[in-house]
């Protein structure tokens, strides 16, 4: 069978397609460069800075992760709706035969979604236990046994004894 040629193809399916692959693109790009800048000059304002520029530098990173996160699960989405239109015009309109790869790419998708979920489950703080005082910090917290706790999970027992 010959290969399908784009001038057969429907203007508005044509212009999805280019326009759903620039938005993946370009999502994707502002997603790597806005990691790397945060990953190069917040620990550079923390470790360097003057005096409050640790809190300065993890006030600003909270902010700008959810920035980061939007851009890249934007450039997934931009990309599933791309591969999309790229097996509708592959399999010639056929409205059955890309579903197989579809749904392939939007289960990865889903499963993307639900090890972010999970991740960030573990990594959350607790809940502001420090009347009053921003943030969870075990040293600060009023119980007296929070800080071994914290270290407990850190230090083996053997070594925290000695």
């Amino acid at each position: 069978s010959k290969a399908r040629d784009m001038d057969d193809v429907e203007e508005g399916t044509q212009m999805a397609w280019a326009v759903s692959c620039s938005i993946s693109l370009v999502l994707g790009v502002m997603a790597i460069v806005r990691a790397m800048q945060l990953s190069i000059m917040a620990p550079g304002l923390a470790l360097r800075g003057p005096e409050g520029s640790m809190t300065r530098a993890v006030m600003v990173l909270r902010g700008e992760y959810k920035t980061l996160h939007l851009y890249f699960y934007g450039s997934l989405v931009a990309m599933l709706v791309s591969t999309t239109v790229y097996h509708y015009v592959l399999f010639e309109g056929h409205p059955r035969l890309p579903i197989p790869s579809i749904v392939i790419i939007a289960l990865a998708l889903l499963y993307i979604c639900y090890d972010y979920s999970s991740l960030e489950t573990k990594l959350r703080l607790p809940p502001d236990r420090t009347r009053g005082r921003p943030g969870w910090n075990p040293a600060f917290d009023p119980r007296p046994d929070s800080f071994e706790a914290s270290l407990a999970c850190v230090v083996p027992k053997a070594r925290a004894a000695a």
